[in-house]
């Protein structure tokens, strides 16, 4: 839970917003080593889109894809 925690700030600050669709997706899965499920943040198509507007130095009006 405390690496979930720090995974969703780092999250955060970088803009992203889990509401919106295909911003942030949770994957659990199987830890070989602990024989427990964890949950991990990933982000989708759109944020990963979204994020590289927001950092570029010129921004660009409008995305064709």
């Amino acid at each position: 839970m405390k690496q979930l925690s720090l995974d969703a700030a780092h999250v955060v600050m970088l803009g992203f917003d889990a509401l919106i669709y295909n911003h942030v997706h949770h994957v659990p899965y199987k830890n070989g080593a602990t024989q427990k499920y964890d949950l991990d943040l990933r982000i989708g198509y759109f944020g990963k889109a979204y994020y590289r507007m927001q950092a570029a130095i010129e921004q660009p009006k409008d995305m064709i894809i």
